[in-house]
């Protein structure tokens, strides 16, 4: 992880009533970093935009295209989603064991964890275990 980045890696599912059927799925390598969720893939790598994308059905095809020009950065160990690189829209991180994404108009959602790397996979440069 680069330094300011927290290890928000795992499948989460919401705890919070007002969207109890929301899970996401994070993956994190170095300073890259994709967020999986409803059907939307962000992807996130340090000095480019987002390669967003989300099914969109045009006829009997169903094609991923891009829908967003966002940023992330880690701030005070806070994955920061910034639209156009300006504000930041969204935020991401885990706080007193609990995964919260804030964002516009809906506040602060809280999620558990429902699955994470064994703790060898993690700082293991041998991946024969995944074989």
């Amino acid at each position: 992880m680069p330094e300011g980045a927290q290890d928000i890696r795992g499948l989460w599912q919401s705890i919070d009533p007002r969207m109890p059927d929301h899970v996401e799925r994070v993956e994190q390598c170095g300073d890259r970093v994709v967020v999986t969720a409803y059907g939307l893939i962000h992807d996130h790598a340090p000095d480019m935009l987002s390669n967003d994308v989300s099914p969109r059905q045009i006829g009997p095809l169903l094609f991923c295209l891009r829908t967003s020009q966002a940023t992330a950065i880690w701030t005070d160990n806070q994955l920061h989603q910034k639209l156009f690189g300006g504000p930041t829209v969204v935020k991401r991180y885990i706080e007193d064991g609990v995964y919260k994404w804030e964002f516009p108009g809906n506040g602060t959602l809280k999620m558990k964890r429902i699955c994470k790397l064994p703790e060898h996979a993690k700082t293991s440069p041998d991946r024969t275990h995944a074989l």
